[in-house]
């Protein structure tokens, strides 16, 4: 899934640019999922302490990601100025906050999956960052995705209301394009869905 979700930006990314949004985005939701099976079905400390926080600021990566890529399909052109880079703040401070234990040395990060295999219960409550609890991320990395797949959705609904037929693109390939955005926010929010479920 991880080589899928990069072949947009091979044969595409020259013709438009929006593409790699879109392959981002893809590839951290394969890698979360990667992430989400390690960890709770092989239980595997060597991949897990690979996988299991040091990623995290990029999961809050994946609702900015979303939201360019449809703001950018709706409007059929490359669109990133200044202002976008606010989207990447929280992934910057989370970041930030997980500098400790990013420079920690592998045996470290080690004993503490080897801890939290010990004590499941504990898995929401390890605190590897500086500014959050793992509950605390959990929480927020689902949030700010719903609030930017619903920002989103409201931008397509938007644009079938008000633009899609002032748009110049062939009647199939807008009908398609709409169809194509609408199964992403699909797919996205079941994703969600399940995790905050499971």
């Amino acid at each position: 899934m991880l080589f899928l979700s990069f072949l947009p930006i091979i044969f595409n990314a020259q013709h438009n640019r929006n593409t790699i949004f879109l392959s981002l985005l893809l590839s951290l939701f394969t890698l979360y999922g990667l992430t989400h099976y390690v960890v709770t079905s092989t239980e595997s400390v060597f991949w897990s302490a690979i996988l299991y926080i040091n990623f995290t600021p990029l999961y809050l990566l994946t609702g900015p990601l979303l939201y360019l890529y449809v703001r950018n399909t709706i409007a059929d052109e490359y669109l990133f100025s200044r202002k976008d880079w606010l989207h990447f703040i929280p992934a910057l401070v989370h970041l930030i906050g997980l500098i400790p234990y990013l420079s920690s040395d592998f045996s470290y990060k080690q004993s503490v999956i080897q801890e939290l295999f010990l004590h499941r219960d504990q898995f929401l409550n390890i605190r590897t960052n500086l500014f959050f609890t793992s509950s605390e991320n959990y929480i927020l990395r689902l949030a700010l995705l719903c609030v930017y797949a619903l920002i989103s959705l409201w931008r397509l609904y938007k644009f079938r209301m008000k633009g899609y037929d002032s748009s110049v693109l062939p009647a199939s390939q807008k009908k398609n394009t709409f169809l194509w955005l609408l199964m992403l926010h699909i797919f996205v929010l079941g994703s969600v869905g399940s995790y905050i479920v499971v």
